[in-house]
């Protein structure tokens, strides 16, 4: 039998709060050139547009920084299909619970973007919860944009998925 002593109470203590800091949110990356509407499914919906690459507005780089694995992907042209979408779930970036990480993000390179960050925080497919929308720019540019980015301590740890969408001349909602 154990003997529940202050000591090993401590010991216990400790113990749980090292498995606590191991958590991770795995961060996967979709990045959407924004050209029409979208509409909820039970898994992450795909976008459909109007226009896309072949008028020039595409996300041509992405990348974050501070996390423990980070994602890079600059794109030379149109990342995307004829729709503009392109998939980048096979990149992820390791964060902790609570911890904070930077990234860039740019769009162009002929007409000025907009641009909206989202993270599934408690993974129900969709990104309509409140705190989900993590980052907008202030205007539309073809300029580099960064910024920071806080992990929530309630976020739910494992594989959560980040939508990094563009704009022509527009942000996005």
């Amino acid at each position: 039998a154990h003997k529940y002593t202050p000591n090993n109470l401590r010991l216990l203590k400790n113990k749980l709060q090292r498995m606590k800091a191991s958590y991770f949110i795995w961060l996967v990356l979709a990045v959407f050139v924004s050209f029409g509407s979208l509409s909820a499914q039970s898994t992450y919906c795909l976008p459909t547009y109007t226009t896309g690459c072949t008028d020039g507005d595409q996300i041509t780089h992405f990348s974050t920084t501070g996390a423990s694995v980070n994602i890079s992907n600059s794109t030379n042209g149109c990342s995307g299909g004829v729709d503009g979408y392109g998939d980048f779930t096979s990149m992820s970036a390791s964060v902790s619970l609570g911890a904070t990480f930077g990234f860039t993000v740019q769009s162009g390179p002929s007409y000025s973007q907009g641009q909206t960050i989202w993270i599934d925080w408690n993974q129900d497919y969709d990104f309509n919860d409140p705190g989900e929308q993590v980052w907008q720019s202030s205007g539309w540019s073809t300029s580099l944009q960064t910024g920071t980015i806080s992990v929530p301590n309630n976020a739910i740890p494992g594989t959560t998925r980040m939508r990094v969408r563009c704009n022509s001349d527009a942000l996005c909602t």
